[in-house]
């Protein structure tokens, strides 16, 4: 079974390769094949970000909430998710490394978050040897459908590396963080 992640990148690796063979493109009425190559360039490129991004998105949220539900068991959450996760790190004696990975992943989801440009002060983030540079004002060079894939990759790792943690690996059972609430309805 093919999942999410994986249709997705097969979604943009095949935009990428057939967008000017797709059927519908040649009924466009376009004054040259110039303009139809920027028409197309800029879609492709317009869709490849969403889904991109949309992807991002969908697995960094999943991540924080399993990640908020570990640190509330553990007494370990705080406002930041960040400072979440470097508590969390610390508490479960795991890799220090995913301490500067939880900054690379908080600072490209700020990024995201504001149309792809990083709005606080430039600053650089060194993870498993490359260093990521966040430039105030500027969309982040690095973000692409491999990096993506790498980033989830690594999301994997941390996941498994916290389930797996001797603290987490012992727990029977861990409440979820909505357990409690309760909503009332008006008809």
């Amino acid at each position: 079974m093919i999942s999410e992640i994986e249709t997705a990148v097969l979604l943009v690796d095949l935009l990428v390769e057939n967008y000017p063979n797709i059927p519908v493109i040649q009924t466009l009425n376009f004054r040259t094949e110039e303009e139809m190559n920027n028409f197309l360039n800029n879609k492709l490129s317009i869709i490849a970000n969403n889904i991109r991004e949309n992807l991002f998105h969908r697995i960094y949220l999943r991540f924080e909430s399993f990640a908020r539900i570990i640190a509330k068991d553990q007494g370990k959450e705080e406002y930041s998710l960040l400072e979440t996760l470097k508590k969390l790190t610390t508490h479960l004696n795991i890799d220090s490394k995913y301490q500067d990975f939880a900054t690379l992943l908080i600072y490209t989801r700020n990024t995201i978050h504001f149309e792809g440009y990083h709005t606080k002060a430039s600053t650089n983030v060194d993870y498993n040897g490359v260093e990521y540079q966040f430039l105030q004002g500027k969309p982040l060079a690095f973000f692409n459908i491999n990096f993506v894939v790498n980033l989830i990759e690594e999301i994997d790792r941390f996941v498994l590396a916290i389930i797996n943690s001797d603290i987490i690996s012992k727990k029977v059972f861990i409440e979820h963080i909505s357990t409690g609430i309760t909503n009332t309805f008006m008809d």
